[in-house]
């Protein structure tokens, strides 16, 4: 709505054109990263998920895990344990388990086709939605006013326009960091070799949009890391056939990732904290680092993801409207009752 009413102001542009080139914008952004994006991302799904055996066998191997079973003797010592006659005794109960798995599958793929079908159909509600408020937007406002009492009116469209541009600045700010902190990563961890950089990036721009949630993509970057060495040491030794490798050169190779890794995500956090958040975002929300913690909380607990997503604006207008009304009319009682 800025944007469309400053070329409105500025250059005569009607607010339905410029509503059409804020979705055509839209549209030709996504397309586009989603052409450049895709084969890439594919590409390094496909190799995690055809190393995932080998990364399980590499931790368990780095790890010293050893499981004593002897895959021989395994069919007698199943019989001689007697787990065949006990599963034959429990046959009704576990038919019912399978029948509740095969239903757990069933909805799966069913609400995985729901959300394929529902998500076009919503990318068109939303763009037409988008279009008429946008169009119409000013008459919207112009229009609810007159249902304000006249007496309070003013106060209420004051604290509501600091709700407002309080909650756009933050979502604005948000929605910038998060993209801020995906380049950043992605091109930082594809300098110093991360695998699945791009997915670990794009993995972060996304938690970045909740606050404090970004550090479990570099949880998930120093992990695959690790588990990515701890197969590429397993492979190099069975390459030399048994013959000892060069241990401390790999493991100071892997050390230097990790650190690497983590560097980098320090760095993308400190340009996102210090330069992007105060340019983008300012001091929109006012609210201080223990608070934003606790309502990131607290909305994680009530709504979940949503409730994290949402907390800090909501936090934010209840601060709002606590310092424009409550806090006054309180302090009102106090002086007139004393």
């Amino acid at each position: 709505n800025p944007a469309v009413s400053w070329a409105h102001k500025r250059c005569r542009l009607p607010r339905w054109a410029g509503a059409a080139i804020a979705i055509a914008l839209a549209v030709l952004g996504f397309s586009g990263f989603l052409l450049w994006a895709t084969p890439p991302l594919v590409r390094q799904v496909e190799q995690l998920l055809s190393k995932l055996p080998d990364y399980a066998k590499a931790t368990v191997t780095g790890l010293d895990i050893t499981l004593n079973v002897d895959w021989k003797q395994l069919p007698q010592q199943i019989q001689q344990s007697g787990a065949v006659s006990a599963l034959s005794d429990h046959a009704g109960a576990v038919t019912t388990t399978l029948k509740h798995v095969y239903a757990v599958i069933f909805t799966v793929i069913q609400s995985v086709a729901a959300v394929v079908t529902y998500l076009p159909v919503a990318a068109i509600i939303v763009g037409f939605s988008f279009f008429f408020f946008v169009w119409h937007w000013t008459s919207i406002l112009q229009w609810a006013n007159q249902f304000l009492p006249h007496s309070t009116r003013t106060k209420t469209l004051d604290v509501l326009d600091k709700m407002d541009r309080t909650v756009a600045a933050f979502i604005r700010g948000r929605l910038i960091q998060a993209l801020v902190m995906s380049v950043a990563l992605s091109v930082g961890w594809w300098i110093v070799g991360v695998p699945y950089w791009l997915l670990l990036g794009i993995l972060c721009g996304i938690l970045n949009l909740v606050p404090l949630l970004a550090v479990l993509g570099l949880i998930a970057a120093l992990v695959l890391v690790s588990v990515d060495q701890l197969a590429a040491m397993a492979a190099k030794d069975a390459v030399v056939n048994g013959t000892n490798v060069d241990l401390a050169a790999e493991e100071s190779f892997r050390l230097i990732k990790l650190i690497g890794a983590t560097i980098i995500y320090m760095i993308a956090q400190g340009l996102d904290s210090w330069v992007i958040e105060p340019v983008v975002q300012g001091k929109a929300t006012n609210l201080d680092p223990l608070s934003v913690l606790l309502a990131v909380l607290i909305g994680g607990s009530l709504a979940g993801l949503l409730g994290m997503l949402l907390a800090i604006p909501a936090a934010a207008c209840i601060k709002i409207l606590a310092q424009q009304v409550i806090v006054p009319r309180l302090r009102e009682h106090a002086r007139t009752s004393s």
